[in-house]
């Protein structure tokens, strides 16, 4: 199972319906998630989620709106005896480790600066990708994608002579002589592509980014302001909901969700409409959303 379970929604300022931006993404056993803001820790247990099975923390930037619950989540493994190591990856992540915090209260903590683009996390699943985003001078956004996988076509297998443990064989080494031939595992086989979700943090519209979050299933992105306020937009980094529809658009993903919505906003319902002018397969975000993403069918 691949789900997203949206913790925090808000941008900056908390308010008395959204946290502070936090997402977790739940893959089979593993538990990720996507910074970290105030009070995540209590998010997750509002919303169903045990923060002993989370494996890595990937922060976009150090903004204390993004990494404060960090902390508190930190202290609460350490006080329950967390021994299995802890993956914390963003831009200057050791930085966040001085004095009363300092890395070495908590053993289990695994620190990974991000400096560049690339994966940065790696299972024999899937993988985590870092890419640049434009809020601060060091900001990234993320790209978590399944491995392909590979599925029989039984039919022309057996045509082929395949049969029991044959296809084990298959499997292991990528060829087997029958009295057919030789067959070769990609002969019989059709793709399963995999799932992918990708996560802007806060940051700027570009062109940059297109080319990163191209063909995803699902893209979570920065949507603080309406167009209307573009001035505003800019000046803080931004990207109103118009142009995150323009740059799903143009980035052919298959869903759009809006976050890291302004306080200055009663509701988030114009903010959707003006997307979903331009991208029609667009949601907004809300505090304990959750999003199932289904496999795709082998071809």
């Amino acid at each position: 199972m691949m789900e997203i379970i949206f913790l925090g929604t808000s941008g900056s300022i908390p308010t008395k319906d959204r946290s502070l931006p936090s997402i977790a993404v739940r893959y089979e056993g593993d538990l990720l998630l996507f910074d970290c803001g105030e009070g995540t820790q209590r998010q997750m247990m509002i919303h169903g989620l045990s923060y002993g099975r989370i494996t890595g923390i990937f922060l976009t930037h150090l903004h204390l709106d993004h990494v404060l619950g960090v902390f508190g989540l930190l202290e609460t493994l350490r006080l329950n005896g967390r021994t299995n190591p802890l993956h914390l990856f963003g831009p200057g992540v050791d930085k966040l480790f001085t004095g009363l915090f300092n890395k070495h209260r908590y053993p289990f903590l695994r620190l990974h600066n991000v400096n560049r683009t690339g994966v940065v996390y790696k299972t024999d699943k899937y993988h985590v990708k870092a890419f640049r985003v434009y809020h601060t001078e060091s900001s990234f956004g993320y790209l978590l994608t399944e491995r392909d996988t590979f599925k029989f076509d039984v039919n022309k297998a057996r045509s082929l002579g395949i049969r029991g443990k044959m296809f084990g064989t298959l499997e292991k080494r990528g060829w087997i002589k029958t009295e057919s031939g030789v067959v070769r595992l990609r002969d019989i086989t059709l793709k399963v592509k995999g799932r992918s979700i990708a996560y802007s943090g806060d940051t700027l519209p570009s062109p940059r980014i297109i080319n990163h979050v191209k063909d995803v299933d699902v893209l979570i992105f920065d949507s603080t302001y309406l167009h209307e306020d573009i001035i505003l937009a800019n000046k803080n980094k931004h990207t109103t909901a118009y142009q995150a529809a323009q740059l799903a658009r143009e980035a052919r993903v298959g869903q759009l969700v809006l976050t890291h919505f302004s306080q200055r906003y009663k509701s988030v319902d114009p903010l959707l409409l003006e997307a979903k002018q331009v991208f029609d397969n667009t949601i907004a975000a809300w505090d304990g959303l959750r999003i199932k993403i289904p496999k795709h069918m082998p071809g």
